[in-house]
């Protein structure tokens, strides 16, 4: 029997919610490969209150509209600037790719997959 497979690809609408973005700067940030550079170039994170975590300040960054700036570990340190609009870029690579399961339970894998799409547009590092 000759067995085809069958390609179908749809348009579909999703939902990103504040919630979802701070997953994925929490499971960023969790692993060793990024971080998020905090020097003077930065200077919105001097305006972090007391109390507020990382992840929910870097996402408070981003949903109004601020540059976050991210340290590659892996590429000695290297800097890289990220916009909201990077970011869904790089969710959208990232569902693209299959990775279908990113609302459901955000890893670090997953976090890194899509920060790489999201600065690079590929994967530059394979998780």
């Amino acid at each position: 029997m000759n067995q085809q497979t069958h390609i179908k690809e749809l348009q579909v609408t999703i939902s990103i919610t504040e919630e979802t973005i701070e997953n994925i700067m929490s499971a960023l940030l969790e692993d060793e490969k990024w971080s998020i550079h905090q020097d003077d170039d930065q200077s919105n994170w001097s305006n972090k209150p007391l109390g507020i975590y990382q992840d929910e300040w870097a996402t408070n960054l981003l949903l109004h509209g601020e540059m976050l700036m991210l340290t590659d570990k892996r590429n000695k340190n290297s800097l890289y600037s990220m916009t909201l609009e990077d970011l869904y870029d790089g969710i959208f690579f990232s569902l693209k790719g299959g990775n279908s399961s990113l609302f459901q339970n955000v890893t670090n894998e997953t976090a890194d997959t899509i920060i790489q799409y999201s600065i690079f547009k590929r994967l530059l590092y394979l998780s």
